[in-house]
C-alpha cells in the first residue's frame, strides 16, 4: 500500500508514457500506483457482491443490487479518472485552438459562441 511515508522515502518523479488512446497523457508512477490500489479495492468489493449474489433466491432484491453494483463501478471509474485526468479527444475536423486572452496572471481561453 502506498502512503505518505512510503512516497516520501522512495518516490521518484518518474513518468510513464500514456496509452496510445486519445485524451490520455503520460502519468507519474505515484498516480499509477494509486489507481492500481483503487482497482484492487474495487475488485474486493465486487467479489463481495458476487458472493452476495450467490445467496438463495429472494435474499437480495435484484433491482437494488444492480443499482448498487453499477454505482460502485461508476464511483471507482470516476475516482480513477480524477487521478488520471484524461482530456477530451481532438477530432480531425476541429478548428485550431482559439487565441488566449490574459486576465491578470491567469490565461483564459476565449471560446467563440456556437453558430
Amino acid at each position: 500500500m502506498v502512503d505518505g511515508t512510503e512516497q516520501a522515502k522512495g518516490f521518484e518523479a518518474a513518468t510513464r508514457t500514456g496509452l496510445p488512446v486519445a485524451g490520455y497523457r503520460p502519468q507519474r508512477e505515484e498516480t499509477i500506483a494509486l489507481v492500481n490500489e483503487n482497482k484492487a479495492v474495487e475488485e474486493r468489493v465486487l467479489r463481495r457482491m458476487d458472493a452476495l449474489a450467490r445467496m438463495p433466491a429472494g435474499t437480495l432484491e435484484g433491482r437494488w443490487y444492480a443499482i448498487a453494483r453499477t454505482q460502485i463501478e461508476q464511483g471507482f471509474m470516476a475516482l480513477n479518472r480524477a487521478l488520471f485526468q484524461p482530456e477530451r479527444a481532438g477530432l480531425p475536423e476541429d478548428a485550431p485552438p482559439a487565441p488566449m486572452a490574459f486576465e491578470g496572471a491567469e490565461a483564459v481561453q476565449v471560446v467563440p459562441p456556437a453558430a
